[in-house]
């Protein structure tokens, strides 16, 4: 009895001693695996973060890119409407001017009905005078010009009307069909912001933050990416000095190469310049070489204050307008990016361009606009960079203010590659 109880014992001791044994070496192996679970996890989000941020960027310049198409499609159709409605008005014109003319005509046709066509033997017979045969004469031409004149309005007038209803019936055409194309930018924009929005739901905090942090970093690419730009900006105003600066002096010899020739006609063929033999003072020297050595002086002078003045008007002035851009466009910041709006509760990247431009919340132009404005080598606070997918407020310094993108908002950013500036001259 004693001997069973104490193998039980043992056995007990045993079975303890197993459990023990097998949970230490359990937490043992979660405590070696635990560092490299956490940094796969780690590599995971950052992973997650970095495709966020490739796709966020890449739906930003699909939205810019539809922006841009849909306020062309936008501002052909009203111009396709502007046309359409201007044919309107037109065709009714000429409708009342043929109605007119028709009334006129047709009191003629009645006029000479009751009275009679005057023939030439009727007038010759019936004048007293030559006098009285030529003034009749005179006024039966002008009568049947008149009526000849009525007839070529008439005319005219019918042939402008069809011309108006193919104007018409053409313009209402491109009316739909770019108000078609605006429906479908639209659509596809939507569908865009939402996809976007999408991609920030499914996002954990983790990878927002280092959504943020990918943005930051980028940013940081950005700006030095500005600077290359602006760098190249400067190249291009120094290179254009430089060209206007060769052509010039070339223009300058060219001058000095034609009084030289000039200088030496020789009308007597003896060999000897005619203005160098003039010495009416008697000095010895040649009357005209003295007064051509005054005037290179003088030139030389003139020639001076121009290259300074061509100098001074070579240089950009400051944009005057630029500093109620500039204003407008710091009020703006912190405002929410909201595709296809110009203010006041969100602004897309030309939306705020426009209105930072006017004042007036109404889009003054899209991307593919500002890319036709005049471009500026040194460009100044209130200028405007733009590349064809994406515009804002320059403010100096490499730095821009714009609508950046959804969940962003309007910003201050780096200017970025690719872009130029341009000036507006409205």
């Amino acid at each position: 009895m004693q001997h069973t109880t104490l193998a039980t014992s043992l056995s007990s001791h045993r079975i303890t001693a197993l459990v023990v044994l097998a949970l230490a070496s359990l937490a043992i192996a979660l405590f070696a695996f635990a560092p490299s679970a956490h940094a796969v996890t780690a590599a995971e989000k950052q992973a997650e973060a970095e495709e966020a941020y490739a796709n966020l960027t890449a739906m930003q310049e699909s939205l810019d890119r539809l922006s841009a198409e849909y306020g062309e499609a936008v501002a052909a159709q009203e111009k396709a409407e502007k046309k359409h409605a201007k044919a309107e008005r037109r065709i009714g014109q000429i409708a009342d001017e043929l109605a007119e003319v028709q009334v006129r005509l047709n009191e003629r046709a009645r006029e000479m009905y009751r009275n009679g066509g005057v023939t030439f033997l009727e007038m010759v017979l019936g004048a007293s005078t030559f006098e009285e045969f030529a003034t009749s004469l005179d006024m039966a031409n002008r009568v049947n010009q008149s009526d000849a004149d009525m007839v070529d309005k008439q005319r005219s007038l019918k042939t402008e009307a069809e011309e108006q209803e193919v104007v018409l019936e053409e313009q209402a055409k491109i009316a739909e069909q770019k108000s078609k194309e605006a429906e479908e930018a639209a659509r596809q924009a939507e569908a865009t912001v939402a996809e976007m929005q999408a991609t920030y739901d499914s996002l954990s905090a983790e990878a927002a933050e280092l959504l943020e942090e990918e943005r930051k970093a980028r940013e940081a690419e950005e700006a030095a990416r500005a600077a290359a730009v602006l760098a190249a900006a400067q190249a291009a105003a120094e290179a254009e000095e430089a060209e206007r600066a060769a052509q010039a002096a070339q223009e300058e010899e060219n001058e000095e190469a034609d009084e030289e020739d000039e200088e030496i006609v020789d009308e007597d063929g003896d060999g000897i310049p005619d203005e160098d033999i003039v010495d009416e003072d008697g000095d010895g020297i040649p009357d005209e070489t003295d007064d051509s050595d005054e005037k290179t002086g003088d030139e030389t002078d003139d020639n001076g204050e121009q290259s300074n003045k061509e100098e001074e008007s070579a240089a950009e002035p400051a944009y005057e307008g630029g500093s109620d851009t500039v204003s407008r466009a710091y009020a703006c910041l912190g405002a929410p990016y909201v595709w296809g709006a110009v203010g006041p509760g969100g602004y897309d990247c030309s939306g705020l361009v426009s209105y930072c431009l006017t004042g007036a919340h109404s889009r003054l132009g899209t991307t593919y606009t500002f890319m036709e404005w005049p471009t500026v080598s040194n460009p100044q606070p209130g200028d405007i960079a733009v590349n064809w997918s994406h515009t804002g407020v320059y403010i100096g310094n490499g730095q821009m203010i714009h609508a950046a993108t959804y969940g962003v908002g309007v910003i201050i950013g780096p200017v970025q590659s690719g872009m130029k500036f341009v000036r507006y001259g409205g």
